[in-house]
């Protein structure tokens, strides 16, 4: 019955003074329907039970409170908030089929509104949420080295992490960047405010029409900056990190080097993996040295090469520890 019921209406915000404030003003109102989802990323003045305070900070949250009419007693409506939070997870898959955020990237949505919906949920938990305990603990390890990142990541974190503008190269694309669908020019857009503003005026899965992206140029939709096929727009800033790697791969051909390479996948090998490969098989003084849950290496370099099948945060925790301790 609940899941029948709940999702009837559906709303989503940005920030709110509170889902629970929100439901009760609609109430008082009389505006609300059977069944009414607000859900909120962030809560400015939170309500609990009995009026306390419900706090959510600026890192990821989903904070939502419903309203439903039923003749059930109070005491048999324990738990529901679980089976609620399991109803609305499955309102977004039963209507799309989306499991991850991978093949949501795939769908092929109705209508603009409802791509963009998507769309600007993905790049913004992915480009402006900051997840940098890693990458920073990851700098550490090598901000004194002469080192250059060579990444198939389009969610800037590197770059957020403090490591070099001028010693990284997104070879992928950028989350933080729009381009023209066709394209009919090569040049990129940053998309930090009008992503923000899809994500905050969305509702029932759509953004509204007046902020859907078209191109200054031609006026065909924009769309990411990420590498699917040969619309890919490789603009100034790309072509100038790709001038700046092959420099670097090219001074240090000869010398002591440690080719590192963490969770490269079998989607994209001949970007990293295999160029490493040949890389160290060329320079007798290069290193390989791979962390994954799957890792190998060709035969012929082994004695020079370092697999290790564990978890990335734990080897670099442990790396850190003991240069700290030196």
């Amino acid at each position: 019955m609940t899941k029948q019921i709940l999702g009837n209406v559906f709303e989503n915000y940005e920030e709110i003074d509170s889902t629970q404030t929100e439901i009760h003003r609609r109430i008082e109102k009389c505006k609300i329907q059977n069944g009414t989802i607000i859900m909120a990323n962030r809560q400015t003045n939170g309500k609990g039970t009995h009026g306390r305070v419900w706090h959510t900070g600026n890192e990821n949250n989903i904070a939502f409170s419903f309203y439903i009419e039923t003749e059930c007693e109070p005491q048999k409506l324990e738990g529901i908030t679980i089976e609620i939070a399991q109803i609305l997870i499955q309102i977004f898959e039963e209507k799309y089929g989306i499991h991850d955020m991978y093949s949501g990237g795939f769908y092929p949505y109705d209508t603009l509104e409802e791509y963009w919906a998507w769309w600007s949920r993905h790049i913004y938990y992915n480009r402006y949420v900051d997840h940098l305990d890693l990458y920073q603990k990851l700098f550490q390890l090598v901000k004194d080295k002469d080192y250059f990142v060579l990444t198939t990541n389009v969610d800037h974190c590197f770059q957020k992490a403090n490591f070099d503008k001028q010693r990284l190269f997104y070879t992928q694309g950028d989350y933080g960047l729009f381009q023209c669908s066709s394209p009919c020019h090569q040049e990129t857009y940053d998309n930090e405010e009008l992503i923000k503003k899809m994500i905050e005026q969305q509702k029932d899965m759509k953004i509204p029409t007046s902020l859907i992206p078209y191109c200054p140029h031609c006026g065909k939709p924009m769309t990411m900056n990420l590498r699917c096929d040969d619309t890919f727009v490789e603009d100034e800033g790309w072509h100038q990190a790709y001038f700046r790697y092959q420099d670097f791969i090219r001074r240090h051909q000869d010398l002591k080097i440690v080719y590192l390479e963490l969770g490269v996948g079998q989607n994209t090998p001949g970007i990293i993996k295999y160029p490493f490969f040949r890389f160290v098989e060329k320079n007798k003084n290069a290193t390989y040295i791979c962390i994954n849950k799957d890792t190998y290496c060709p035969q012929s370099m082994e004695k020079r090469a370092y697999c290790i099948s564990e978890d990335i945060k734990n080897v670099i925790d442990d790396l850190l520890k003991i240069k700290l301790e030196k």
